[in-house]
């Protein structure tokens, strides 16, 4: 009897301590949790910079083949103007870009700022300021500045610009 007695006390006194141990470890696993979600979110942020550096260079050297690979299937543009461009259209609208900067001897460049990138789990959102640089017969110009909204989605492995929207603003 007084055996069971001792048992039963030092498994009394036990008992949180083993508690104790539990919460503890449970703590652990959400602070290693947190630290590979933290992780996993900011690979996430450096990819979708990646592509916006990425799209910026396709869009100022009118790269049609970089713009195909780069949008979904099912993308779509809204101009300046308002005009609505599905993948297609958007990718011929570079093509002739690019013809016409050759005969031309024109180049673009954009300037990206304000930059602000939203991550929704397989939906990222980027918005920002670009300002264009217009170079004709080497004489750099600035020839306007556009809002513009960019959505990615993942599909898969790998991300695909589905929505890009500018608006031009006034300088």
């Amino acid at each position: 009897m007084l055996r069971n007695l001792l048992l039963l006390a030092t498994l009394c006194l036990a008992l949180p301590f083993v508690c104790l141990a539990q919460k503890i470890n449970q703590s652990q696993s959400k602070v290693t949790q947190s630290k590979v979600y933290q992780e996993i979110e900011r690979k996430v942020y450096q990819e979708i910079e990646r592509l916006e550096i990425e799209w910026n260079t396709i869009n100022e050297v009118s790269d049609a083949e970089g713009k195909q690979r780069m949008l979904a299937d099912d993308s779509y543009h809204i101009g300046n103007n308002g005009g609505f461009y599905d993948k297609a259209q958007d990718v011929a609208i570079q093509r002739a870009a690019r013809e016409r900067k050759k005969t031309t001897n024109h180049t673009v460049k954009f300037h990206i700022s304000d930059k602000r990138i939203r991550v929704y789990k397989d939906v990222a959102i980027v918005t920002g300021l670009g300002t264009t640089f217009a170079t004709k017969d080497g004489q750099q110009r600035i020839t306007g500045q556009f809002r513009f909204v960019h959505v990615w989605e993942r599909r898969g492995n790998r991300w695909q610009l589905i929505v890009d929207q500018t608006t031009a603003v006034s300088l």
